[in-house]
């Protein structure tokens, strides 16, 4: 999740997760009309980030922060992130698996690396020289 300026908060699928299981008491501050008669809910944590409710110039927000980062959601954000849910899912569901396979396949590259030459790393049958993430990591060790 990211802002105009670059700043940027990433969302682990845990993190993910328990986002849309909060989304609840979440819409439910920004439904709210009377701020006055009812303050905003207490901080929530989620592994690394804080959600911290608030206003600017009386429009509701949503802060996420984490140590050195802070993104503030409007109204409008929070429920397009919300109407996304499905999209989103999809999104982690397909790169998952392939997260896995590209830290397998740079575990045994590493450990090829270590001690070898281009030619032993080509030479090893772990090299496969017809996927192109063995020759991206090829190309990132010449």
């Amino acid at each position: 999740m990211g802002d105009c300026h670059g700043r940027e908060i990433i969302l682990s699928p845990d993190v993910w997760k328990e986002l849309l299981d909060h989304r609840c008491a979440i819409l439910a501050y920004f439904r709210r009309d009377d701020e006055a008669r009812d303050p905003p809910p207490p901080p929530m944590s989620i592994a690394h980030l804080t959600l911290r409710y608030s206003t600017i110039n009386n429009l509701k927000i949503l802060r996420f922060e984490t140590q050195d980062m802070r993104l503030s959601l409007s109204t409008s954000t929070i429920l397009g992130l919300f109407n996304f849910e499905y999209c989103i899912n999809r999104i982690v569901g397909t790169l998952l698996p392939l997260t896995a396979h590209v830290d397998a396949k740079l575990y045994r590259f590493k450990n090829i690396a270590a001690s070898a030459s281009v030619n032993a790393i080509r030479d090893s049958e772990y090299f496969d020289r017809d996927d192109l993430l063995d020759c991206e990591l090829l190309a990132l060790f010449i």
